[in-house]
């Protein structure tokens, strides 16, 4: 589901109801109630049901996210956060590549619901004085979020996505009482480039997966015979039937906007923006890469199965799997190490940026 999840920004397509549910489920969902004037761009039904998995448990509350940029930063060159003096951050003292030892894959555990559960290394986070958590893309879906504040109540949580989809979900839950009180919401997208907007499109046939816009209207995505994608032509009517352009920042602005110098996981779901956001990091922070540890990161080459131009600025026409290729090219050359993946889902460690596990 770019700071754009990022945000921005999730692929889950949910059935109609019934089918598929127990008459446990269907009343769950039936006593969940929604405004319908206020649903554009789902059934009230697949609101419901998306509203239903999480645990609606929190006082109701009326969310909003306006982004506002910090008044201080110099916005013709931002300070670059590699300039600020690991000693007086509240992230770890860099650990030598030589000595970089990252958790087995049998070391990670999965929160959330079972089509939108990530894994993450939950040691670190245990043990940090004051832990953030970056949510990039947040769609119809915010357990794995909710389950990892109830396991780290310590934990502070920011969450980025302001397409359509993202915004009615996330006011809909919190008038359900599915927020927790320490999730904060972001109306932002990530962008790789120094830019205030992006422009983003919901392609027809998916339900809340608002990607890249593409220049000539042409998209792909899964749902071709034997699982193989499909090309898809135009937008979805329920998105206006037109790409739009939402606000968005890069990594280092929003971090600088936030006051955050470290990151202890940052979890990026940008529906195919991710090959420019990590272009634009190694620009930006060279072999060190961005200030955070954990890398939560879901690759959507298949959106660009015979070569796609992505939003950069340079376009480049590649398969998907050169992109992808590339792309971790580049997050090793910045010093992530491949901890595990689990279908297009993958964690990563950074060398430069988190603690040694000698004594974990």
């Amino acid at each position: 589901a770019l700071l754009a999840r990022v945000a921005v920004i999730l692929c889950v397509a949910i059935p109609r109801a019934a089918a598929t549910e127990t008459w446990e489920q269907r009343l769950r969902r039936e006593s969940i109630k929604v405004d319908g004037d206020e649903v554009t761009t789902m059934s009230v039904e697949a609101l419901q049901a998306h509203i239903a998995r999480h645990a609606l448990d929190q006082e109701p509350r009326e969310m909003s996210g306006p982004w506002v940029d910090d008044p201080a930063a110099n916005d013709d060159d931002a300070k670059r956060m590699l300039d600020v003096d690991d000693a007086a951050t509240r992230g770890p003292a860099p650990v030598p590549a030589s000595r970089c030892a990252p958790p087995g894959a049998d070391q990670l555990v999965k929160l959330g619901w079972q089509y939108n559960a990530w894994k993450y290394y939950p040691a670190p986070i245990d043990v940090a004085t004051a832990p953030v958590y970056y949510g990039v893309g947040v769609g119809r879906d915010l357990t794995f979020d909710a389950a990892l504040l109830r396991t780290h109540p310590n934990l502070e949580a920011h969450a980025f996505d302001n397409t359509p989809v993202a915004t009615q979900f996330v006011k809909a839950l919190g008038r359900a009482g599915g927020v927790p009180t320490n999730w904060r919401w972001h109306e932002l997208l990530l962008a790789g480039r120094d830019v205030r907007a992006i422009e983003v499109a919901l392609p027809k046939g998916r339900s809340d997966s608002f990607t890249p816009a593409s220049d000539d209207g042409v998209y792909h995505d899964l749902g071709g015979k034997g699982g193989q994608t499909r090309r898809v032509i135009g937008v979805n009517e329920r998105a206006g039937g037109r790409a739009r352009r939402l606000p968005a920042r890069p990594l280092w602005r929003v971090m600088e906007t936030l006051r955050h110098a470290y990151v202890d996981v940052l979890k990026v779901d940008v529906e195919g923006a991710e090959f420019d956001v990590v272009d634009a990091w190694e620009a930006y922070y060279g072999d060190r890469g961005p200030p955070a540890c954990q890398l939560l990161f879901e690759w959507h080459e298949r959106f660009y199965p015979d070569g796609g131009q992505t939003s950069g600025d340079k376009s480049r026409m590649a398969s998907g799997r050169a992109l992808r290729e590339g792309a971790e090219a580049a997050l090793a050359r910045m010093g992530f190490k491949k901890v595990d993946c689990d279908g297009s889902e993958c964690v990563y460690w950074n060398c430069n940026r988190c603690p040694s596990l000698e004594n974990q």
